[in-house]
């Protein structure tokens, strides 16, 4: 009777953990869910898979120190493909400037398969490698970059905004852009009108710059706004403030609503 329990239990054991052995034999012939020289993903990041074994063998040029080994058994949960010439193995590198959600803007100062550390308005911020991924990181070094800025005139020059305002802001940006120390690496230059809103009339700027430029993002930012407030002041163009229309009930006295405002 005992021996027909171990017998039991060596079968059972069997039933359970043959599958697993299975996977990783295959995997280690090259024959599993991940072959040697296809891409995989491993912690958000793609690795290389440049050996199978016992412990594996994945690499990253990307990354600092981008070389990991890896068990069998992990090898094996994992699924890997073959890859283009032209994927790119990480979004940035080390110097590269990048906004992370459209909003933090920073020089990558090191990346290693744990951890991204980016300078920040004069402080470093550290994200761990998935974090960082997950906030889908612009590489302006490596893509170049466009600046927008919509900026509003008053209504009173809607006669002169298409024929004469739209032309003269264009050429007036275009001589102080000649000023600037980031004017090489300007690819286009775009003023248009862009709508006619409540309270203003709108047009919309936008500077086109390669990846050379990236260290000047925020500075040409500035400068844009800087300079269409000077073409204002020199054109005598009017910018608006921002107005509240106040639509009052019927038969409401104007005094009874401004005296309740005011106390």
């Amino acid at each position: 009777g005992l021996l027909v329990l171990m017998v039991i239990g060596l079968l059972w054991g069997l039933r359970q953990s043959l599958p697993r052995y299975m996977r990783e034999i295959r995997t280690l012939l090259d024959m599993g869910s991940v072959r040697e020289g296809e891409r995989v993903i491993y912690n958000g990041a793609p690795w290389k898979i440049t050996g199978l074994n016992l412990y594996s063998t994945l690499q990253n040029p990307l990354l600092r120190g981008g070389s990991l080994r890896l068990p069998l058994d992990k090898m094996a949960d994992l699924q890997s493909r073959s890859y283009a010439p032209e994927e790119p193995w990480f979004p940035s590198q080390e110097n590269d400037i990048v906004i992370l959600d459209g909003d933090i803007y920073g020089k990558v100062l090191l990346q290693t398969p744990e951890i991204v550390q980016l300078q920040v308005v004069g402080s470093i911020k550290t994200f761990a490698i998935a974090d960082y991924l997950g906030k889908n990181p612009r590489n302006l070094s490596r893509d170049g970059f466009a600046v927008p800025v919509v900026f509003g005139l008053d209504y009173q020059h809607q006669g002169e905004i298409l024929s004469h305002i739209v032309p003269t802001l264009r050429a007036y940006l275009e001589a102080q852009l000649e000023e600037q120390s980031f004017r090489p690496h300007l690819t286009n230059l775009l003023v248009e009108f862009n709508e006619a809103a409540s309270s203003s009339l709108n047009l919309l700027i936008v500077a086109v710059f390669s990846g050379a430029g990236a260290g000047d993002y925020w500075p040409i930012r500035r400068f844009l706004q800087r300079a269409t407030v000077s073409a204002c002041n020199q054109y005598g163009w009017a910018i608006p403030f921002d107005q509240l229309t106040v639509h009052l009930p019927m038969g409401e006295p104007t005094s009874c609503i401004a005296s309740s405002t005011l106390s």
